[in-house]
């Protein structure tokens, strides 16, 4: 199930959640049958947020959360990975630089750095990654318009990822 609208002019809301029944069939014997599945969780949740904000032209701030349930490890339903919820935060800023339509990204995934088992698949247990930092720089195909997006010159742009890049070390 997924739901996302605008909550309000320049916010965008998101979430889903999945329910999986994970259930073995056929295995050898028997012996496993109608045991949960290795590495499926039974709920997925999600939630996310985005805030055009009034105060910088073509900054957003976004938001995220991530939760998945317990996992089973093995086919004997012996051994299981604990659930964990995982919060992500970023900006975005949309300009003009040279006339030529620009977004810069940041993201700060897993926000208070937790340690957490991702998944239980068949190759082994992936470790959820550590606080990670994300930061992108992609020029648009189509212009931005009179979006009420801001125009800087190339040396602002190198200057305000600077500023992200001291942000996500201080961060850190």
């Amino acid at each position: 199930l997924l739901v996302q609208g605008d909550a309000a002019p320049g916010v965008r809301l998101l979430g889903g959640v999945a329910y999986t029944d994970a259930r073995l069939t056929r295995t050898e014997g028997g012996v496993n049958d109608g045991n949960r599945a290795p590495a499926g969780p039974r709920f997925q949740f999600n939630a996310a947020a985005e805030w055009d904000t009034p105060f910088v032209q073509g900054l957003t701030l976004t938001a995220r959360m991530l939760r998945t349930t317990a996992q089973v490890v093995d086919v004997g339903n012996t051994q299981e990975i604990p659930g964990w919820t995982r919060f992500d935060v970023g900006a975005r800023y949309a300009f003009n630089a040279n006339g030529k339509p620009v977004v810069v990204r940041a993201m700060i995934e897993n926000v208070f750095n937790k340690d957490y088992w991702q998944s239980a698949a068949r190759e082994g247990l992936t470790v959820g990654a550590p606080l990670t930092v994300l930061l992108s720089v992609s020029k648009l195909r189509m212009p931005l318009g009179d979006t009420g997006v801001s125009t800087m010159s190339m040396a602002n742009v190198v200057n305000f990822i600077a500023l992200i890049v001291e942000g996500a070390n201080l961060a850190m």
